[in-house]
């Protein structure tokens, strides 16, 4: 029998949160704690790492439900129009050479031991970014030999996880959009952005070899009122030869990836 077990959040019939193991062969759970708060960030194969939208990181042994460390990161700083406040878990990324990558706000990339939860370095990506006007969104990240990979905004980056190096490997020339949701593959990143008029959304093709765009769709979307149209929220997925993006009016938007014929469904 295949050893089948998940990690889930759950409330109790008193409303606390709780975190438990879930044995699926044996229907019942290995262990529950109502100790720890946060949503789920991150499972490895023998860790549990809690901390999204909170200061406070918590690896949890996976086994047994018991903390192996905790690191608050409440001393990183998140400015903002009214002042400067505690920053908070925005994403953690992955581990990549026992390095815990954790994305805070205030556009700040952490590396922490794997280990005992001690921050190693800190990258501060705020320069690159109109920082007064993007304080949201989602980042997707892609490990790749050994390096880390952002395509987000105006800007491709390339950071080298051993030196902290960041290096801006392309930036778009004509900035008339910006870049919010991406999915990648090891030559292609398939985004949506976003420009200033309202009531368009961007589908685009980034040649991560040759650095350029190969492939621009510009969609007129449904408005809602005076003030708000049907948008693209998730990244684009990729199944063989064709590209699926779903807006927020439900409606699926279905792409040829060599061609910018499309279909609704």
């Amino acid at each position: 029998m295949i050893d089948c077990k998940i990690v889930a959040l759950m409330k109790n019939k008193d409303k606390h949160r709780e975190i438990g193991l879930f044995d699926l062969n044996a229907m019942n759970f290995c262990w529950v704690n109502n100790n720890y708060w946060g949503t789920i960030g991150l499972q490895s194969t023998n860790n549990v790492y809690l901390g999204s939208n909170s200061s406070n990181l918590i690896s949890i042994v996976r086994t047994n439900g018991l903390s192996q460390w905790q690191s608050d990161l409440s001393s990183y700083i998140w400015y903002q129009f009214d002042g400067p406040k505690p920053a908070h878990i925005q994403q953690i990324i992955g581990i990549l050479e026992n390095i815990l990558l954790v994305w805070m706000a205030g556009e700040q990339l952490l590396g922490l031991d794997v280990a005992t939860g001690k921050v190693l370095w800190k990258i501060d990506f705020a320069p690159y970014f109109h920082i007064t006007k993007w304080f949201t969104g989602s980042y997707y990240w892609n490990i790749q030999n050994h390096k880390l990979y952002l395509l987000k905004y105006l800007y491709y980056f390339e950071v080298d996880l051993a030196s902290q190096e960041v290096k801006i490997l392309w930036k778009n020339p004509e900035e008339p959009y910006s870049i919010t949701h991406c999915c990648y593959t090891d030559e292609y990143v398939y985004f949506i952005a976003s420009g200033s008029e309202l009531g368009i959304e961007i589908l685009g093709t980034f040649n991560r070899l040759s650095l350029t765009i190969d492939w621009l769709e510009y969609l007129t979307m449904p408005r809602l009122d005076a003030y708000s149209c049907v948008s693209f929220h998730q990244a684009p997925q990729i199944d063989g030869d064709r590209l699926y993006v779903l807006d927020s009016g439900g409606t699926l938007h279905i792409f040829e990836k060599e061609s910018s014929i499309q279909n609704l469904i």
